[in-house]
């Protein structure tokens, strides 16, 4: 009679399975803590789009302001915009805020956010030129293709 040595375990065992759940746990407790500024930043991308097209820096902060009111947006005020070119077709608005969120005694997580928004003549872009006669039987962005797919070899001497 052979007696076999029992096999190892296969699998997630239960204080695995435990500390599993702990750390999924907690990373989506962050993450739903999270998730409401950053719908928030995409608010404040579209309201300061929106203030890029006013006439002038007043108009512009009245307009993130209004913009901010009907979206619900606390975190920042016109007042906290930079506002460049002032008055012509090329008014950036630009804007830099920070949140905190406690995690556990003195643990923050906090998210810096920035962004800017051009115009909306800032944001037009020209047509790339189009070339009259291609250099080989290949268009440019083929050629770039092509030569991404080959197979490079190495050599050494």
């Amino acid at each position: 009679m052979t007696h076999r040595l029992p096999s190892r375990q296969r699998g997630l065992g239960f204080f695995g399975l435990l500390l599993l759940i702990v750390v999924l746990g907690g990373g989506g407790v962050l993450l739903a803590r999270m998730v409401p500024s950053l719908v928030e930043y995409q608010a404040v991308i579209k309201a300061a789009k929106r203030a890029a097209g006013g006439s002038s820096v007043a108009d512009a902060r009245s307009l993130f302001d209004r913009t901010a009111a009907v979206e619900n947006i606390t975190s920042i005020t016109g007042r906290d915009l930079e506002i460049t070119n002032p008055g012509t077709d090329h008014m950036v608005v630009k804007f830099a805020y920070q949140r905190e969120f406690p995690v556990a005694g003195p643990v923050f997580i906090t998210l810096k956010l920035e962004g800017r928004a051009p115009s909306a003549a800032a944001r037009r872009e020209l047509p790339m030129p189009r070339s009259i006669r291609p250099s080989s039987s290949t268009s440019h962005s083929t050629s770039k293709v092509w030569r991404w797919a080959s197979p490079s070899v190495a050599t050494t001497r």
